[in-house]
């Protein structure tokens, strides 16, 4: 079962190779894209981008500055070089997964101590990585099942909403509102919770929003599009269920000795007749003691 879940994994990572890397293509040709009609903007002589960039500059005070597109251009050079690599690597992996197949056993086992602790850190931040949300994940269960599987959308108003500016320096404000909303049944309710800055800026524009709630349970509301669907709800466990299991079984790996085992091979004794004389355990010869006449 091990050997399937790291194939996949492998093929998953090569994948994500492929796709982020014509991702980041797709961005940095867009991006160049948009560069090129700046510079031609801001280096004509004549016609109507002219026009346009010589009342822009009356209007600025100041002359177009073309060294403020040298970063841009340079971001746009690694990102293209940066898809480029993921591209090749990720098709490169995919390729090589398919093809080889199943992994074996100690496939991608470091040869070295410093190799194999290299990669239980490897595996270790996997796991933390995955665990953590695991863990969240089963703590919010008894709230996120229900609003996952049986809730019902509804409309709320926004009361009011305020921020609370963070201790933090620099860190952005906490976001809260109070909700009042009516059940299917006609009950009404009125809810206080955290917000994210998305939904207090759609707030200041219109205080009502969707919701979802538990038709046993209505205290039991949050915001409509934050309710993953019941296929992203299993997803967001199974792939971390995978990540930690085979971040585990990877360390076992890393630990076990190469052959498996400390196993002693023991071969049997065989004495003949007439045989030549056998070296002890210290290298020495057993002496042989002839007939007396």
């Amino acid at each position: 079962m091990e050997r399937v879940l790291r194939y996949v994994l492998s093929l998953f990572v090569g994948l994500i190779g492929l796709i982020a890397g014509g991702l980041l293509i797709w961005m940095a040709i867009a991006n160049s894209v948009l560069l090129w009609g700046v510079y031609k903007y801001a280096t004509a002589e004549s016609g109507l981008a002219h026009e346009l960039r010589v009342a822009e500059e009356k209007l600025k005070g100041v002359k177009f500055d073309l060294d403020k597109l040298i970063q841009p251009a340079l971001l746009a050079v690694l990102a293209l070089s940066a898809g480029v690599f993921l591209l090749i690597i990720g098709g490169r992996s995919l390729f090589r997964r398919l093809m080889a197949g199943l992994p074996e056993e100690n496939e991608g086992r470091a040869e070295t101590a410093v190799g194999r602790w290299g990669h239980i850190a490897i595996y270790l931040f996997g796991i933390l990585l995955a665990g953590k949300g695991l863990v969240f994940g089963i703590l919010y269960v008894p709230t996120d099942v229900p609003l996952t599987f049986t809730s019902v959308h509804g409309e709320a108003t926004a009361e009011k909403h305020w921020s609370v500016p963070s201790e933090r320096e620099g860190a952005r404000p906490s976001y809260y509102a109070v909700f009042r909303y009516t059940t299917a049944d006609g009950q009404s309710y009125r809810k206080e919770m955290q917000v994210d800055s998305i939904v207090a800026a759609g707030l200041k524009r219109d205080p009502d929003i969707r919701i979802a709630y538990v038709p046993n349970d209505p205290q039991n509301m949050t915001i409509a599009r934050w309710v993953r669907s019941p296929l992203g709800y299993l997803w967001f466990f199974m792939w971390r269920i995978v990540f930690v299991t085979i971040g585990v079984r990877g360390i076992a790996r890393e630990l076990r000795p190469p052959d498996g085992g400390s196993k002693v091979n023991v071969q049997p004794l065989s004495v003949s007749v007439g045989a030549p004389p056998a070296e002890s355990r210290t290298g020495l010869r057993r002496k042989q003691f002839g007939r007396r006449t």
